[in-house]
């Protein structure tokens, strides 16, 4: 092996479409941003590279597929600001946040009714959030209104002292940390879910997975 060679010789996939969001650094100039991108790397004139021809994500919608080019080769046009004008069919009007957000979830998912009847319907269909408070909000809609009755667990939550630990136990339920599943879940038969953490690993099953109660 000629360790002369970026990383020793061995075999490394980069996997980017430069069309979408540049590198993300907190208050850096545009400068910086184009600077710190792959292209500029000196690794750069050492890859070999490969370019993907179709999306396939988007096979099934070339309206959507053709516009997502447009703007990333700039040929999609801007207003006075330089920003791109969403069509109306890709977004939802804001008027408050309860009535957009309901607005939002109907548009998503027309009927969860018919999930049990056939799931495959809607296993290409999610919500995405940047924040993991505001999806948790989504799913506590999405679950009460899926069909069936609500079940209640809560995650085991018992102080091993109670003398110096017992006062902490709501503030310690109360914390939603990124990775495990939250304290309280709200569950409904044949509803679908996603294991975040397999603790039992002998069944198979393995974080990420996609199921349905």
């Amino acid at each position: 092996m000629d360790l002369d060679l970026p990383f020793g010789g061995k075999v490394i996939i980069f996997g980017r479409d430069f069309r979408q969001t540049i590198l993300v650094i907190q208050q850096a100039p545009k400068g910086v941003l184009i600077e710190s991108s792959l292209p500029n790397s000196p690794l750069w004139s050492k890859l070999h590279k490969l370019r993907l021809t179709k999306n396939m994500r988007a096979m099934f919608n070339l309206g959507f597929s053709e516009f997502l080019l447009r703007v990333g080769e700039g040929r999609e046009l801007v207003n006075l600001h330089g920003d791109v004008t969403l069509l109306t069919n890709m977004g939802i009007p804001y008027h408050d946040k309860e009535k957009s957000l309901n607005w939002l979830i109907q548009s998503v998912f027309s009927d969860l009714e018919l999930y049990s009847q056939d799931p495959y319907s809607m296993r290409n269909k999610c919500i995405l959030t940047a924040k993991n408070t505001s999806i948790d909000e989504v799913n506590d809609i999405m679950i009460r209104r899926f069909p069936g009755n609500l079940q209640t667990y809560i995650s085991s939550n018992k102080t091993i002292d109670k003398r110096h630990q017992g006062n902490y136990e709501d503030l310690l339920n109360s914390q939603n940390r990124k990775g495990p599943p939250p304290h309280k879940l709200l569950l409904k038969k044949n509803c679908p879910i996603i294991l975040m953490r397999n603790l039992y690993t002998i069944e198979g099953l393995c974080n990420g997975r996609k199921a349905d109660l």
